[in-house]
């Protein structure tokens, strides 16, 4: 069969192998692609001779190709300067008008100028013109008509073109040395990056068997991470490490069990020699600390045998301490406890954990001094004090101890006192302001003036609202809801004010004086010589004793003589006007005249005052002992 390859130099390489006519006709080219159909190899051989070996054609058109092989090769099965190169001046043909090359071991022989220019066969110069010298349109002239373009038949290669990473070896850039990109930027490429060499000795390929990394390429040093950074195809040489299984964790590890690797693997560490690995054993292992405990802790074969080292005891022995009996013990009562001592370093420790010894005895609840008594010779006696009043409630007397800064309680503890200090008993040890009974009457309108019997009350010594001192209290109080009415006063009804009453006498409460139009029992000169006195009618002087009294109608007929009254409606007869009212009642009367708030017990009378005007006062009314 044919295969055809494109070196990228402007040649093109005919590979007939076996399976190939036996004989080839003389003067036919073998010339493009075609020519390999049906697997039939179209060749020209000078010699005629059996298609044995590889034969390699110059294409067509080169001015030295007369349509046979060059006259220097021979097609006689593979022999001849042209079989098994392995430079390209070992393919050198003596034609200053072709490119001689070697490639995978065959030579190749391509026209010098590009097609259609004709070469110099003297100097192999060629007749350029300028359509000629870019032929593959890429911007730069073909290196034999003067430029830098090395492939003037491929238009993705010229210099200046951004190199490729391709294994089939094309040059992008005309420089066989860069193989492609460097895309960890250390200044190596990828081993799978190739390019032919110019000199066509073979192939050039990158040797950064990691492009990803910038740490692994061929001056890498190698590292122990189970990685090729070298790219010397070897993973890990000359800095692998033993460890050893360290099984107590101390750091060091048994030689009995050991590994070779870059890290040391989980439970294993980098120094051996422990001569006791167990998990008792993390005190003991080289270098360790040679100790009293009949033990070889520093693994170098001897035990407790260190220069300077004294043992009066071993490791993990312990004996009793504590405060002494006076009998070879120890007192184990109040706060004494029996402690022990403990082996360290070959002798006895300093201190004696756990034990307690006796103290100076003070006041807390306990026996300090470990003589078998609590507190004694210091405690004081309190009374309970809730409120700390200091009167004393409840309770029997307790001893406690005392309390600083409570020298006024008897140094007595908060919510205590001492008999001593005591201001008396507590009536209420819940509270600071109550703590006296007093005897008090009732003064709800506060005019010291008190009704009912006394009680008593339980107070800081005065008494609570509402209330009074029994002590303190005037007469009883005719009315505890009006301070302007406190006291009884017996009077007689005396209407004209003429120091003569009529009537029987009958109580007022007032502050201490009659009202009007009474006089005090007391101060009658006898009774009234005007029979009429409950009519309020008055002598005025006139000569005619049916002068009328004012506007309303009340007629008075003289002197000496009863009146006429005429009532208006809502209004009774019996010697005075009185509104008819229920005589339990205190209420508002409102006449024709004038208006008058009476209380309880009282009503409203119309009686005639100077000069028979009509005016309106209250007075008792005839059921709780008034006049009628």
């Amino acid at each position: 069969m044919c295969i055809r390859n494109f070196t990228g130099l402007g040649l093109a390489i005919v590979f007939c192998l076996s399976g190939c006519p036996s004989a080839a006709t003389t003067g036919t080219k073998c010339a493009v692609d075609g020519d390999c159909s049906s697997g039939h190899c179209v060749r020209t051989c000078p010699d005629g001779g059996a298609c044995t070996g590889t034969c390699v054609q110059i294409d067509a058109g080169s001015a030295s190709d007369s349509g046979n092989v060059d006259a220097n090769r021979s097609d006689t099965g593979g022999s001849g300067p042209d079989a098994g190169c392995t430079s390209g001046a070992s393919c050198d043909d003596h034609d200053v008008c072709t490119t001689d090359t070697c490639a995978t071991g065959a030579c190749s022989h391509a026209p010098a100028c590009p097609t259609g220019v004709t070469c110099d066969p003297t100097t192999g110069a060629c007749n350029c013109t300028h359509a000629m010298a870019d032929q593959d349109l890429d911007g730069f002239d073909s290196i034999a008509c003067g430029g830098q373009d090395c492939d003037d038949h491929d238009a993705h290669r010229y210099p200046t073109n951004a190199e490729v990473c391709d294994a089939s070896g094309h040059d992008e850039d005309c420089d066989d040395t860069t193989v492609g990109p460097d895309a960890d930027a250390d200044g190596y490429q990828r081993t799978m990056c190739c390019n032919i060499r110019t000199d066509g000795s073979g192939i050039r390929c990158g040797d950064d068997c990691n492009d990803a990394s910038a740490d692994i390429r061929p001056s890498a040093p190698e590292s122990c991470n189970m990685v090729d950074d070298d790219c010397d195809g070897h993973v890990d040489e000359g800095v692998l490490a033993s460890f050893y299984f360290d099984g107590d964790h101390d750091g060091y590890g048994t030689i009995a069990d050991t590994v070779t690797a870059c890290v040391a693997p989980t439970g294993y560490v980098a120094v051996g020699g422990d001569c006791n690995d167990t998990s008792t054993g993390s005190a003991i292992h080289p270098g360790a600390t040679e100790v009293c405990d009949l033990v070889d802790n520093n693994c170098d074969g001897m035990t407790d045998t260190d220069m300077g080292l004294v043992c009066n005891c071993h490791l993990g022995e312990t004996r009793m301490c504590g405060q002494p009996d006076g009998a070879g013990g120890y007192l184990n009562r109040g706060i004494c406890r029996v402690g022990a001592q403990t082996c360290v370093d070959g002798a006895w420790s300093a201190g004696c954990t756990g034990g307690v010894f006796a103290t100076t005895e003070v006041c807390n609840g306990a026996d300090d001094n470990c003589d078998g008594a609590t507190d004694e010779g210091l405690l004081v006696a309190c009374n309970p004090d809730g409120d700390n009043d200091r009167h004393r409630g409840t309770g029997a007397v307790s001893m406690l101890c005392p309390q600083g800064g409570r020298s006024d309680y008897g140094n007595c503890p908060t919510g205590y006192v001492a008999p001593g200090a005591s201001l008396g008993d507590d009536c209420n040890d819940g509270s600071a302001a109550a703590f006296v009974l007093v005897g008090v009457r009732s003064d709800s309108d506060g005019d010291a003036h008190c009704v009912g019997p006394a009680t008593t009350q339980c107070t800081g010594g005065a008494a609570l609202p509402g209330y009074r001192l029994a002590g303190a209290c005037g007469s009883d109080d005719c009315n505890d809801g009006n301070p302007s009415q406190q006291i009884n006063v017996l009077v007689r009804n005396d209407h004209d004010n003429d120091n003569h009453c009529a009537g029987g006498a009958y109580n007022v409460c007032t502050l201490g004086s009659p009202v009007a139009f009474t006089r005090a029992a007391s101060t009658c000169f006898g009774p009234d010589d005007n029979s009429a006195d409950f009519n309020f009618c008055v002598n005025d002087g006139s000569s005619d004793p049916s002068t009328s009294c004012g506007s309303t109608g009340y007629g008075c007929p003289g002197p000496g003589t009863s009146c006429t009254v005429s009532c208006p409606p809502g209004w009774q007869n019996n010697d005075i006007c009185r509104i008819r009212r229920a005589g339990s009642q205190a209420g508002f009367c409102s006449t024709d005249v004038s208006s008058t708030s009476c209380t309880l017990h009282q009503t409203c009378n119309v009686f005639d005052s100077s000069n028979c005007q009509t005016s309106v006062v209250c007075v008792p009314i005839p059921a709780y002992g008034g006049p009628c």
